[in-house]
């Protein structure tokens, strides 16, 4: 008689997909700009701070995002305090 079944051995942990691989390299620029929106800081308030465009700092947390999976700055926040990436 064949045994008809799961063999567990070929049953495989799920895999979590990220869109990049990890660990990312932020730049000092984009750390600093992720804990300053994780601080409650908006795009214009650092702008202001930095002396740079408000253009320029949109693009460079386009930017982070993309390095690190996430599809808004909600989202790379989060990940920042769980990589450790920001307090």
């Amino acid at each position: 008689m064949s045994s008809v079944g799961l063999n567990f051995e070929d049953v495989r942990e799920p895999q979590i997909r990220c869109r990049r691989p990890v660990p990312c390299q932020l730049s000092p620029d984009e750390l600093e700009l992720l804990q300053a929106i994780a601080d409650g800081e908006t795009y214009p308030s650092v702008a202001m701070t930095k002396g740079r465009h408000l253009e320029t700092i949109k693009k460079r947390a386009q930017k982070l995002c993309s390095k690190l999976g996430a599809d808004k700055m909600t989202h790379a926040i989060a990940i920042g305090f769980r990589k450790g990436l920001i307090s």
